[in-house]
C-alpha cells in the first residue's frame, strides 16, 4: 500500500502554518519621527519616536540602545522615544537604536537605526566639517571636491568600459543630458537598465564636467526619490515594486558617496540594504502563501485518490499525476525556507523536514513510475470527477 496517512498530515500542517512562522523573520522596518539622521545638539529635536513597523499577535519587543543619550519608554512595547544627550566628549558620535523581536512560537526579528550626534561647542566645533562637506565614514574629509569629483569621474569610465556605454549619452551636451536624465526618471529609469537610466546621464555630466554645480544635487535628489518611493511601496506591501526601488537605490549609492552628496549615505545604504533583504523575505512569505491553497487541493485529491485505490479502483495515472505536482510543490517549499534560513538558523530545520517529506513522495513516485505508468490527462480528468 502506498501513501503514509500520519506523514502527509504532518506535510498539510507544516505548510499551513509557513506564513504566520516567517513573518516574523528576518529584518524589522522601524520609522522614526521625525526623520532626522544627523542632529545637532544644540538645534536639533530633543526627542525621537521609534516604532517598530510589524504586525502580528504574541510579539515580544526588546529595545536596546548602542552610543550616548537614553530610551525613554516601555521597551517591551512596539515604540520608544530616543533622548539625545546634551553635550558629547568628541565632536560627533554615532547612536545606533537596536530592536529584537519574538513571536509566540519562537521566531525572531532584528531591526536597527542608526543616528549621528553632532555636538558644535567650541571645541568640537573647529573639528566637525559642514554637512555638505563630511567624507563618507571609511574616508578622509579632502580639502576641497575636486579629489573627490576626480575619483568619481575614473570610477565612472571604469564603470563603463565594464557594463558597456550608453551610445546614445556621447552625443548629447550637458542641457540635453539634464534633460535626458529628467526623462529617464519620469519614466522611473533611475538606475536600471544598465545603460539605459538616468543614472548613466548623471555619470556622462561628470566626465564632461566634473565641477558642474548641478550634478551633485541631482544625484541626490535621485536617491530620495527613489528611497521614498521604496519606502511607501513597502507601507502598502507591495514588494515588487519596493525591491525595483531599493535596488535601483543601492546601484546609485556608491556614485552619490564618491561625489560626497550626502554624509549620511552610509548609513543609508546599511538601511536600505536591510529593507532589501525584508522584502525578499515578505515576497517569499507572499509565495508560501499562495501555494498553500493548491498544496491543499491537491493534497486533498491524493488522499481521495489512495482511498480509491484501496477499495480496489485502478487509479495509478492520476495518483502519479498528484506526486508530481505535490513533489514540485515541496520542492518549492524547501527552497525558500532554505533562503529564510540564511537570516533566521531555526528556520533550517523546517527545510530539513520538507525535503524528508519530498524525499519520500519521489521515491513513491519512481516506484510506481517502474510499475509501468507515468500519469497523464486522462487520469487528471478522472481524478476530478
Amino acid at each position: 500500500m502506498f501513501g503514509n496517512g500520519r506523514l502527509w498530515m504532518m506535510t498539510l500542517a507544516a505548510v499551513c502554518a509557513l506564513a504566520a512562522s516567517a513573518a516574523a523573520q528576518s529584518a524589522v522596518m522601524m520609522s522614526l519621527r521625525p526623520d532626522i539622521r544627523r542632529i545637532s545638539l544644540d538645534t536639533g529635536p530633543k526627542k525621537l519616536m521609534i516604532e517598530a513597523l510589524a504586525g502580528g499577535e504574541g510579539l515580544t519587543f526588546d529595545w536596546r540602545l548602542e552610543g550616548p543619550g537614553r530610551l525613554v519608554g516601555d521597551k517591551g512595547s512596539a515604540d520608544i522615544d530616543y533622548i539625545p544627550p546634551d553635550h558629547l566628549n568628541a565632536a560627533t558620535e554615532t547612536v545606533s537604536v537596536r530592536l529584537s523581536i519574538r513571536s509566540r512560537d519562537g521566531q525572531t526579528g532584528q531591526g536597527r537605526i542608526d543616528l549621528i550626534l553632532v555636538d558644535p561647542t567650541p571645541g568640537g566645533a573647529d573639528r566637525v566639517a559642514p554637512p555638505d562637506r563630511v567624507a563618507p565614514p571609511d574616508r578622509e574629509a579632502p580639502e576641497d571636491r575636486e579629489p573627490t569629483l576626480e575619483a568619481g569621474k575614473k570610477a565612472v569610465e571604469k564603470k563603463e568600459k565594464e557594463a558597456g556605454k550608453d551610445r546614445i549619452v556621447e552625443t548629447l551636451s550637458l542641457g540635453q543630458l539634464f534633460k535626458l536624465a529628467a526623462e529617464r526618471e519620469k519614466r522611473e529609469r533611475f538606475a536600471a537598465p544598465e545603460g539605459k537610466s538616468a543614472l548613466t546621464a548623471y555619470r556622462e555630466i561628470l566626465r564632461q564636467a566634473p565641477a558642474h554645480p548641478g550634478v551633485r544635487r541631482k544625484i541626490g535628489q535621485l536617491l530620495r526619490t527613489v528611497k521614498t518611493a521604496g519606502d511607501r511601496a513597502m507601507e502598502r506591501s507591495d514588494y515588487t515594486r519596493a525591491r525595483s526601488m531599493y535596488e535601483q537605490y543601492l546601484a546609485a549609492a556608491p556614485l552619490a558617496e564618491r561625489v560626497g552628496e550626502n554624509p549620511l549615505i552610509g548609513i543609508e545604504r546599511r538601511e536600505v540594504a536591510d529593507r532589501l533583504k525584508a522584502v525578499e523575505s515578505f515576497s517569499r512569505v507572499r509565495r508560501l502563501e499562495a501555494l498553500r491553497p493548491g498544496f491543499e487541493k491537491e493534497f486533498e485529491s491524493y488522499r481521495a485518490l489512495l482511498e480509491r485505490e484501496n477499495r480496489g479502483q485502478d487509479v495509478m495515472g492520476p495518483i502519479i499525476s498528484r506526486l508530481r505536482v505535490l513533489v514540485s510543490d515541496l520542492a518549492e517549499i524547501e527552497s525558500i525556507y532554505r533562503h529564510l534560513a540564511e537570516d533566521e538558523p531555526a528556520v533550517s530545520e523546517k527545510a530539513d523536514r520538507v525535503a524528508e517529506m519530498r524525499d519520500q513522495l519521489e521515491n513513491e513516485l519512481d516506484i510506481r513510475r517502474s510499475r509501468g505508468f507515468d500519469g497523464d490527462a486522462d487520469g487528471v480528468e478522472e481524478a476530478t470527477q
